[in-house]
């Protein structure tokens, strides 16, 4: 994040320990109170979130039926009350382009070039379609929320002591991460570099400009929504953003209450065949205010307007470059061919990959049925994997 492609950093996968509460999916087509597992009303919960000072809706990159899920619900909540948009897809560098676009200067094609999603986000833009158009279709203000990549960069590298102020967009101290937060991302960067339970000193330095980075995203979504409260402040700021900066308040939330902004409503779509996990962090906190429930992973990860190969992994920017793995779907190629979480893809079909947007590009340029290689980065070792592309779109994941 940006993204970030998660660099959503992390788009972080759900994984707080139970505490108080072990919750079972619902039905598709529920909502329900990620406190008690309990369905909701459907005007209760938008009655909810028109009443907030801030609304988070956290997704899974790139997967068509969550970004729908967004759109309908930020399109709903719109009729309860005017809203506002703000974007992890997008730098602030982005900015002006996001304003031309919403403003109708631009077309689609020319949208993308202008705020070079390729670079900053990288993900296939089709599915992003629905939740892009909303401040178009509404003549509503739209906010970049993200920061540029080299910020993020030099942050995990150096640590956010060394940024000098002219070099931090603006940003503010992040709040310290609570505890729960941070042994979680210790988890995460321990997976990430293999580390045992006791990491060196080197390690224990890397792992602080690691959770650096990752309050630095947070922070700039926070301070974001912060200014479009400001700027326009009978408008309900929505936030469409990874929802590993959502899940038990840990990211956006957190740094939104060190600014003063507690009013705060979160919701996430959970894919009912896969991520039916809803207990509580161990400090009793729910996944998100309120959940949604899509339908079964083959029919909610399919695109009707998936006509290039997918191998089913959610990726995001690895930090020291290259591609990090951060899911593989059940069925998919990916799982077939033996990806694993925590993998970071450094070359594919026989071309380097610096970034998730690389890999995406790569897979896409391919045809349907294609044996793709993959470097893959694991374990302290490099492996290499080989994917058999899906023969056609019906099969494509």
């Amino acid at each position: 994040m940006m993204k970030i492609v998660l660099i959503t950093i992390l788009v972080l996968v759900s994984g707080g320990a139970a505490f108080a509460h072990q919750l079972s999916c619902l039905s598709p087509g529920t909502w329900a109170d990620g406190r008690t597992g309990v369905p909701v009303p459907v005007q209760e919960v938008f009655q909810k979130m028109a009443n907030a000072d801030v609304v988070l809706l956290g997704e899974s990159h790139g997967v068509p039926d969550i970004q729908l899920w967004q759109a309908a619900t930020a399109t709903t909540l719109s009729s309860f009350r005017p809203a506002q948009y703000g974007y992890e897809m997008f730098p602030r560098s982005s900015q002006s382009a996001l304003d031309s676009w919403s403003q109708g200067d631009l077309n689609l094609k020319e949208f993308l070039v202008a705020s070079d999603w390729e670079s900053n986000w990288g993900y296939d833009a089709r599915p992003y379609d629905p939740i892009l158009r909303l401040p178009r279709i509404q003549a509503a203000p739209s906010r970049a929320l993200n920061v540029d990549r080299p910020l993020v960069r030099r942050v995990s590298k150096e640590g956010w002591d060394q940024i000098k102020r002219e070099d931090s967009q603006g940003i503010g101290d992040p709040a310290p991460a609570v505890p729960e937060y941070r042994e979680w991302l210790k988890k995460i960067f321990r997976m990430k570099a293999s580390l045992g339970a006791s990491a060196s000193g080197e390690n224990e330095i890397n792992f602080q400009y690691f959770e650096e980075a990752q309050l630095l995203w947070d922070r700039s979504f926070a301070e974001g929504i912060a200014q479009q409260l400001i700027d326009y402040p009978d408008r309900l700021p929505i936030a469409f953003v990874g929802r590993g900066h959502v899940e038990y308040g840990y990211g956006i939330e957190h740094q939104l209450a060190d600014l003063g902004i507690e009013k705060i409503v979160s919701a996430i779509s959970l894919i009912s065949d896969q991520d039916c996990n809803l207990a509580h962090d161990e400090a009793d906190r729910p996944l998100a205010d309120f959940i949604y429930f899509l339908p079964n992973s083959r029919t909610a990860t399919q695109s009707a307007h998936s006509h290039r190969p997918r191998i089913g992994v959610i990726i995001e920017d690895a930090q020291d470059g290259g591609a990090l793995v951060k899911r593989v779907l059940d069925n998919s190629p990916a799982a077939a061919g033996g990806f694993s979480p925590g993998d970071v893809v450094v070359r594919a079909a026989g071309l380097e990959v610096t970034a998730a947007s690389d890999l995406g590009r790569i897979i896409r340029s391919h045809t349907w049925g294609a044996w793709l290689p993959f470097s893959v980065k694991r374990g302290g070792m490099t492996s290499e994997v080989v994917v058999k592309l899906p023969i056609s779109s019906a099969k494509s994941q």
